[in-house]
């Protein structure tokens, strides 16, 4: 396992930034011959894995947002995928979408960048009321937009720190 706390965040990283991020990392990985590496961010494994993963010997996964899960626990068949800024905002976010989803899906994207901070600062467990007060509204202000999401993915693997507190707001 290795906490890579020296090049995070990597929600606005450019596509260069992340794919210069995972090749060092997993460069420097190798030089313990692993079996298997997981990039353990949806980010990158969205936007660069499938660029760099074939230059190296180990065989190297990602982890992905799960939309098709989603779809087939959502009643409206529509869904939200939260994630950060460098997820969301890639043409290969859109295209990943595409793939998994079904044509009688609707599948939007929300930049939780602000929300997935309240981890990386620590906030969430420091300061509960304000991360209480931020998830609160960031959500809202979906909800508000269209009341008919019922379903939305975690895909940072930092958002999923805010679960109880999403529970508990929207059981």
């Amino acid at each position: 396992y290795l906490a890579d706390r020296n090049q995070f965040p990597y929600g606005y990283k450019s596509k260069d930034d992340l794919k210069n991020v995972i090749r060092s990392t997993v460069t420097y990985l190798e030089n313990w011959s692993p079996s298997l590496i997981v990039v353990a961010s949806n980010a990158p494994s969205i936007t660069v894995l499938d660029d760099v993963k074939d230059e190296y010997e180990t065989e190297i996964l990602g982890v992905y947002p799960p939309i098709k899960e989603a779809i087939e626990k959502s009643a409206s068949k529509n869904i939200g995928v939260l994630g950060v800024q460098s997820l969301i905002e890639s043409d290969e976010m859109l295209h990943y979408i595409e793939q998994e989803a079904t044509s009688d899906a609707t599948v939007q994207t929300y930049n939780a960048s602000t929300l997935v901070e309240l981890v990386e600062s620590g906030a969430f467990l420091s300061d509960k009321y304000r991360t209480l007060i931020t998830v609160k509204r960031f959500m809202d202000n979906i909800i508000e937009q269209d009341e008919t999401i019922d379903v939305f993915t975690l895909s940072s693997t930092h958002l999923s720190w805010l679960y109880s507190y999403l529970k508990e707001l929207y059981p």
